[in-house]
């Protein structure tokens, strides 16, 4: 298993910037950190697409 930095690094910017989204969205905010399933869906489709993405473009 090879590991990638910058894949990493891309990664995290990207799950740091859906957070952004989902709080300027009104999806998370206030005094209520239970467990959200709208945001964790946003994430896993999120990273889904950067993967399928980043898999086609042959980086290895």
């Amino acid at each position: 298993m090879q590991f990638d930095v910058l894949h990493a690094l891309i990664t995290a910017a990207l799950i740091l910037a859906t957070f952004a989204v989902a709080k300027r969205m009104g999806i998370i905010g206030g005094e209520n950190r239970r467990f959200n399933w709208k945001l964790a869906g946003m994430i896993f489709g999120v990273v889904l697409i950067f993967n399928v993405i980043w898999s086609f473009t042959g980086s290895n």
